[in-house]
């Protein structure tokens, strides 16, 4: 079954002999960035900087895919930092994907040094650890029935959360089956399988019909959203669950188990009989804390109508005595068009805010974006208050554009995110990919400053980026690659910290390339 068309607009983006080579000599004085290709045969599907063997310093994975099924080849690459700072022109370990993984994750779940790779397949989980010549593989399974993952996505693999630091330490396990979670502590005991629900579309194609598809029955199948935070107040983590017509909550009981029946369902009413028959429309659910009480609150993003009549509405519920009241919102915030907000510590003092992206999307608006092959996105961030949630009033107002490629669908050069700070000061930084040529940074800390480009430079960013630290020194690197490109390499863009305010950097020198 097709999705909606505005998971298009979603915020929540190959080597056989691989050479490490610099891109046209060393970065030029003002640029910020040293920019590095690995080249390889393949799609690049996935790419992650993480500190692999435990060494404290960033290394690079690659998992790549090579020719087409039944016979094509899906390998994980690993290149794993000198102390100079440089890497070897061949990856430490070239090993095969396990057959069936559908999903990863990256966290540190075993004593073995650095960070493992976390494989979600049919009947558990595979944790592999990269820390050396070869990797060493463990194998968690779940009984009673397949994970989420029964067969492996052949488009490539991409990151779900799947270990919670949130839950105990070593991080506990959340693996997702088709209506329950099974619920893994450090150790690897079960505590709990809650039934977190799901909700499926199935499209049966009759024989002899009128359509040509590839298989008798499809499934479109939506699991629920999970979050991990204290709801009743007793100092406790909580699961909760929540998806479009519902929220489950499940209490940690005092053994540090979770029973399968949820503790409190919530009605969320926020889908229209007309939104729901047409599969229209989309409710999000975040639950975090808003309002500094340690316990969790509860935001509804909810998109509703068609493309001549969208409207996108956000209400804030607050923990009160360990409760929501769905029914009587504490803040509401409304915009005709399409729109997706998330919940980002956008200064470093551990209050989240409100970052609200809204598409207008009226006659004109979608003629402009026909003539332009951009739409335009409306950018608000409200700060928390402590007392009702968010200011009433925007602290920062942006219009940033979104160019698009027509040909596949999708927005060229990667989406402008706020995930990463650049320069170390503890402000996320915002980061634009300027249609897929170059990379433009907009350092964080006040309205004025997010306002103000402060370097650009020239580079292929098409596709997603994933930022990590590949000197431990705070100031992000990131890589982009194209999971969708036939021939795009993999580009390893080191921050070399020149841009302003960026902190002297610690430790030895690296080497001159």
């Amino acid at each position: 079954m097709a999705r909606p068309a505005c998971y298009i607009l979603d915020l929540s983006f190959r080597l056989a002999m691989v050479c490490l080579a610099v891109l046209a000599g060393p970065a030029g004085a003002t640029d910020p960035f040293e920019v590095h290709v690995l080249e390889s045969e393949g799609r690049t599907v996935a790419a992650e900087i993480a500190d692999f063997d435990g060494d404290g310093r960033g290394d690079i994975m690659q998992i790549v895919i090579a020719g087409l099924p039944p016979a094509e080849q899906r390998t994980i690459r690993v290149f794993h930092q000198r102390t100079d700072g440089s890497f070897p022109s061949a990856p430490a370990m070239e090993i095969p994907l396990p057959a069936g993984s559908a999903a990863y994750d990256l966290a540190d779940v075993d004593p073995a040094p650095g960070t493992e790779l976390i494989l979600l397949r049919r009947r558990g989980l595979t944790i592999l650890s990269l820390a050396g010549s070869e990797a060493r593989q463990r194998d968690v399974l779940v009984a009673d029935g397949p994970t989420l993952g029964a067969v492996e996505d052949e488009r490539g693999i991409d990151r779900l959360k799947l270990a919670w630091d949130e839950l105990g330490s070593p991080p506990w396990l959340l693996v997702p089956q088709l209506s329950e979670v099974a619920v893994l502590s450090g150790s690897g005991e079960l505590m709990g399988r809650p039934q977190v629900g799901a909700r499926a579309n199935y499209f049966v194609q009759p024989r002899p019909g009128p359509l040509m598809v590839e298989s008798d029955i499809q499934l479109f199948l939506d699991v629920p959203r999970l979050s991990v935070g204290d709801v009743n107040g007793d100092g406790s983590p909580d699961i909760v669950s929540s998806g479009r017509h519902e929220i489950r909550v499940f209490l940690r009981r005092a053994d540090g188990s979770f029973a399968s029946v949820a503790d409190r369902s919530l009605a969320l009413g926020r889908v229209s009989a007309l939104d729901h028959a047409r599969t229209m429309g989309v409710v999000r659910v975040s639950a975090a804390d808003l309002d500094g009480d340690e316990r969790l609150d509860v935001l509804i993003s909810h998109l509703s109508g068609g493309l001549q009549n969208a409207r996108f509405t956000t209400s804030v519920h607050l923990n009160r005595g360990g409760e929501w009241n769905l029914d009587e919102p504490d803040q509401v915030f409304e915009n005709e068009g399409w729109g997706t907000d998330e919940l980002v510590d956008l200064d470093g003092d551990g209050r989240l805010e409100l970052v609200r992206v809204v598409f207008p999307l009226g006659i004109f608006e979608l003629i402009e974006a026909l003539v332009t092959r951009s739409l335009d996105a409306q950018v608000a961030v409200y700060r928390a208050t402590g007392q009702v949630g968010f200011a009433v009033d925007p602290w920062l107002k942006l219009k940033l554009g979104l160019p698009l490629s027509f040909e596949r669908g999708r927005p060229r050069g990667f989406v402008p995110n706020v995930q990463a700070d650049l320069n170390g000061d503890g402000y996320r930084d915002l980061l634009t990919s300027s249609s897929g040529r170059r990379i433009e940074v907009y350092l964080g800390g006040s309205p004025d400053a997010y306002r103000e480009r402060v370097a650009r430079q020239a580079l292929d960013t098409d596709g997603r980026i994933r930022f990590g630290d590949l000197e431990g020194d705070g100031m992000a690197d990131f890589v982009l690659y194209n999971p969708r490109d036939l021939d795009a390499e993999l580009r390893l863009v080191r921050n070399l910290g020149v841009l302003p305010g960026s902190l002297p950097r610690m430790g030895a020198p690296r080497a001159e390339r």
